[in-house]
């Protein structure tokens, strides 16, 4: 299970993260807040997409807000769709200003795969491919990553 880690500015420009963030999300990017709109996700399970403005690491710098375990859907950048758990918080000082913050992803793709994989193997449909989106016939499941 990969743990990804990021840490930003306090203008939530992300200055460094480690290779498991690196592999989740199919590169390194150390953009600030205005670059957030290359990033694709959807909260999961509305499938509600993300806008630029409505990242987590956004509310922690602008707000100082946390948020933690968002179940989202990504699209990495290197094209490829994941299911990760996602964390963001703010550093603060003692006196409360924010000074930065961080994200953690958990990448959950693997157990997502294989419990849809399951699902579709017990509703006797067949092989599984990765990479398009459809439903299962019989269990009406639909996914982007997954098809039976």
């Amino acid at each position: 299970m990969s743990i990804g880690f990021w840490l930003a500015d306090r203008e939530g420009r992300l200055l460094l993260g480690n290779p498991a963030g690196e592999r989740i999300w199919g590169a390194q990017h150390h953009g600030g807040q205005e670059e957030y709109g290359i990033f694709k996700a959807w909260r999961l399970p509305g499938r509600e997409r993300i806008r630029p403005d409505d990242w987590a690491l956004g509310y922690a710098v602008n707000e100082g807000r946390t948020t933690t375990e968002e179940l989202l859907q990504i699209e990495a950048l290197d094209g490829t769709h994941k299911f990760i758990l996602n964390w963001a918080a703010p550093v603060k000082k003692e006196d409360g200003k924010i000074i930065s913050a961080f994200v953690i992803n958990q990448d959950l793709t693997d157990r997502v795969l294989a419990k849809r994989s399951h699902q579709c193997r017990v509703c006797s449909i067949g092989t599984l491919k990765v990479g398009k989106t459809s439903s299962c016939s019989r269990c009406r499941h639909t996914t982007a990553t997954v098809r039976c």
